[in-house]
């Protein structure tokens, strides 16, 4: 969440069997003609007609696209996952919300956020016989920036997305934690 944000965003856990489904989180921003022959959009037509692959060459990679950010994702965990434990957070539910302070509010302010975060426990195992961990997140946060061009009310929201895979490499070692203290 941007500076001079505060957020309490309340949500629900779950477990199931198997893979997460991660749904598709569009990037482009709302309130503005979806038409990407819009000049408007130029920049998103142009990481949706040539996702960006960065420095992976990798077969099937499918790059970046501002149209379907979690893509990466779905495709982001090798193996087979057992059981995934699903945490959802949203500033939207009741008795949950942002506060902004008064010049994010001006200039980008955060209107809402959610995030999901799948923790997949699979069945390959570690060096220690433990399954392989691995968490994966997605958040979404609304930025209003300004008014619309239609004439419309409102303001242009721009999602601002964050996603990432991460794996557990190792239980923590006894020696390494420790913290000798001087005088």
């Amino acid at each position: 969440v941007p500076h001079g944000d505060s957020v309490l965003a309340l949500g629900k856990a779950a477990i199931a069997d198997g893979a997460p489904d991660i749904a598709k989180i569009d990037g482009l921003p709302l309130g503005v003609t979806r038409d990407l022959g819009n000049p408007y959009l130029a920049p998103y037509k142009h990481f949706i007609d040539a996702p960006f692959k960065g420095v992976v060459s990798a077969p099937g990679f499918p790059g970046f696209r501002p149209d379907d950010a979690t893509a990466l994702l779905r495709g982001a965990v090798p193996g087979t996952v057992r059981r995934t434990t699903t945490l959802h957070v949203d500033s939207t539910l009741d008795h949950a919300g942002i506060g902004n302070i008064p010049f994010v509010v001006r200039q980008a302010n955060a209107a809402s956020m959610n995030s999901t975060f799948w923790i997949m426990e699979m069945e390959e195992m570690d060096a220690h016989g433990h399954p392989l961990l691995f968490l994966q997140y997605a958040q979404s946060i609304l930025l209003d920036f300004f008014d619309k061009g239609d004439g419309n009310p409102g303001k242009v929201q721009w999602p601002h997305i964050s996603i990432n895979t991460m794996q557990k490499v190792s239980e923590p070692q006894p020696s390494r934690a420790k913290i000798e203290m001087t005088s």
